[in-house]
C-alpha cells in the first residue's frame, strides 16, 4: 500500500499515523511545507515539499499559504509529487491549507483528519467557513475523521453522503504513560525547586486565548488564598499560536501582580516520550479550555492516573471525561477555583480514586494498538471499493496555472 500523507509531519498526532502505516508495510510519502528544521530528513518515509525549498529560503519566511496564487503553487506541487509516487490513498490533515491542496488537486481517494477545526458544529456557532468546508469536503473526500463523538453524532446528522464520517481518537500508549513515573516526577521536582508539600498543578495545553491559561492563573491565586497548602502552578512550553510569548508574558505578569510569583514554574516543550514524567509530577492536571475537540492531552493524563479539572464542554459529553473528571463552567475563573480548592481539600486519597478510575477507561476504550488497527482497517476498506486514478483529476488546477 502507498499512502501519501499531506500535513504538518512533526506533529505528534499525524507522526503517530505515518509511523503505524510504516509500521504495517506501508509506502509512505509526506508532503509538507518547507521547514529550516528539516535538515534532518527521515529515513523511514519519504518527505516531499509542497513549497519550492529555495525560494522560501530566500525570503526567510514560509510562503503566504492562503493566498490565492500560493494555494494553486501548491496543488499543483501536490499532484507532480502524487503522479511521482502513485499513492492508492490520501490523508489530508487540518482543515487548512493541506486539505485545500487535496481537493484542489483532487486526488482521490481523499480521507481528512479535521483535528478540531469543526468544534463549532456543536455549539451553533458554525461560520459560514465551516459550512463552505463540509461543502467541499462532501464533493472531494472520501471520508472525514473527527475527534468527538459527539461531532461525529453531529455530523452524520447533517446528512453528508457520500462524504463518510468517523470517530478516531488518536489513542494512548498505557506502556509508556502509566502512573510509575515516580523517579522521573521527582527529578523534574528537584529541578523545579518544587517543596515536597507542595500541591502541583500542571497546565499542560499550548499556549493560546482558546486553552485559558489565564483564567486558569486567576483561578489558581483565588484558590490558593483559600486553601492551608502551598499550591505551585507549572505551564508548559507547548507553542500553540505562532508567537506564544506575549500571552505567556502577560499571563505571568498577571500572577506576579497578583502575588503569586512564587507559585509559578515553567516547563519548556518535551519531547513527546518524556511526557509521562511531566504528567507524573502533577498532582492535578488542569484543562481549561473554551472549546476542544477530544485532546491527547487528557488521554495521557489519565493513563497517567492523574486526577483531572476541566472545563464542561459539548464535546466532553458522554466520554471518559463527563465521568472520571471534575467538571466545570468554562470561562469562569471564579467556578475554577471553587473547583481546585474543593479538590485539593479532598486530599491524596481522592485523588488517586479518580486518576484509577481514569485510567481504567482511557485503557479500555482508547489503547493506541487499537486506534492503530482501526485506522488501517479503515485505510483497506476504502482500497476494497476505491482505486486512485490521477488520470481523472480535473483540469480545474491547470486551467488557473497560468494565472499563478
Amino acid at each position: 500500500m502507498r499512502i501519501l500523507m499531506v500535513g504538518p509531519w512533526r506533529a505528534v498526532a499525524m507522526r503517530r499515523h505515518i509511523d503505524w502505516a510504516v509500521e504495517s508495510g506501508a509506502e509512505v510519502c509526506v508532503a509538507d511545507y518547507w521547514s529550516r528544521r528539516d535538515r534532518a530528513r527521515p529515513a523511514s518515509f519519504r518527505l516531499a515539499y509542497l513549497s519550492p525549498r529555495q525560494s522560501a529560503a530566500l525570503r526567510g519566511a514560509r510562503p503566504n499559504r492562503r493566498s490565492q496564487a500560493a494555494g494553486l503553487r501548491a496543488a499543483l506541487r501536490l499532484r507532480q509529487i502524487a503522479a511521482q509516487f502513485q499513492p492508492d490513498l490520501v490523508h489530508a490533515y487540518m482543515l487548512g491549507s493541506y486539505t485545500d491542496a487535496c481537493l484542489r488537486a483532487e486526488l482521490r481517494p481523499l480521507v481528512v483528519s479535521a483535528w478540531g477545526f469543526l468544534n463549532r458544529w456543536l455549539t451553533g456557532e458554525a461560520t459560514a467557513s465551516d459550512r463552505r468546508w463540509l461543502q467541499r469536503l462532501r464533493q472531494g473526500a472520501h471520508t472525514l475523521l473527527v475527534e468527538s463523538p459527539n461531532l461525529e453524532q453531529a455530523m452524520v446528522q447533517r446528512g453528508l453522503a457520500p462524504l463518510r464520517v468517523e470517530w478516531f481518537s488518536i489513542g494512548v500508549d498505557g506502556q509508556l504513560f502509566h502512573p510509575e513515573h515516580q523517579t522521573k516526577a521527582a527529578a523534574w521536582r528537584f529541578a523545579l525547586n518544587i517543596p515536597p508539600e507542595a500541591v502541583v498543578l500542571l497546565s499542560p495545553r499550548g499556549w493560546s486565548q482558546t486553552y485559558g491559561q489565564r483564567h486558569i492563573m486567576q483561578a489558581v491565586v483565588q484558590a490558593s488564598q483559600r486553601l492551608d497548602q502551598r499550591l505551585i502552578l507549572v505551564f508548559l512550553g507547548m507553542g500553540r499560536i505562532k508567537r506564544p510569548e506575549s500571552l505567556a508574558a502577560e499571563v505571568l505578569e498577571t500572577g506576579r501582580s497578583l502575588g503569586a510569583g512564587a507559585t509559578i514554574r515553567w516547563i519548556p516543550e518535551v519531547p513527546h516520550d518524556d511526557m509521562p514524567g511531566v504528567y507524573n509530577l502533577a498532582d492535578i492536571v488542569l484543562n481549561y479550555p473554551s472549546s476542544d475537540a477530544f485532546p491527547a492531552t487528557l488521554l495521557e493524563a489519565a493513563a497517567c492516573g492523574r486526577p483531572v479539572i476541566s472545563s464542561d464542554l459539548p464535546a466532553y459529553r458522554h466520554t471518559f471525561i463527563e465521568r472520571c473528571c471534575t467538571l466545570t463552567r468554562p470561562n469562569d475563573p471564579a467556578a475554577l477555583a471553587d473547583a481546585i480548592t474543593a479538590l485539593v481539600q479532598a486530599g491524596p486519597a481522592a485523588w488517586a480514586a479518580q486518576g484509577q478510575q481514569a485510567r481504567q477507561a482511557v485503557l479500555a476504550e482508547h489503547d493506541e494498538a487499537r486506534q492503530k488497527q482501526r485506522l488501517l482497517a479503515l485505510y483497506a476498506r476504502i482500497l476494497e471499493g476505491d482505486s486512485f486514478n490521477m488520470g481523472a483529476a480535473s483540469s480545474n488546477v491547470d486551467s488557473d496555472a497560468a494565472a499563478v
